[in-house]
């Protein structure tokens, strides 16, 4: 779980700083994303919001990721990740940033994930 979960957050941040229109087929038709207390439901709402983020340039830089494997409890559970760290926009001076993934597997033991439930929040101050 713990490298699944690396190489996860991995391919979303490097995806988001660099193409943010390929998030859209991490998330699923039931996926849902709370963006700053915004819901959005659907693979295709959520892609909307994250395209329409007034931001030219990005980086993210990851300070700590932490794993939950919920799957021994039984089918249907899926992988916790919290991810902190720091976002470069614009040129600007870093923001920290805390965002909550729950993937889940399409199909049990067939190895493709999803974001089932994404919750992101920067952190002023």
């Amino acid at each position: 779980a713990e490298q699944l979960a690396q190489a996860f957050v991995q391919q979303y941040y490097n995806t988001f700083d660099q193409n943010r229109a390929g998030l859209a087929g991490l998330y699923q038709p039931h996926s849902k994303l709370s963006f700053e207390g915004q819901l959005f439901t659907g693979s295709q709402e959520i892609g909307n919001k994250l395209t329409s983020l007034k931001i030219n340039q990005c980086k993210h830089e990851m300070t700590t990721v932490d794993v939950q494997d919920n799957r021994p409890l039984g089918a249907g559970q899926g992988i916790l990740v919290f991810v902190t760290g720091n976002i470069y926009m614009d040129s600007a001076n870093p923001v920290k940033f805390a965002q909550t993934f729950l993937l889940h597997e399409a199909v049990p033991n067939s190895g493709q994930w999803y974001v089932l439930n994404d919750i992101f929040r920067l952190n002023y101050g």
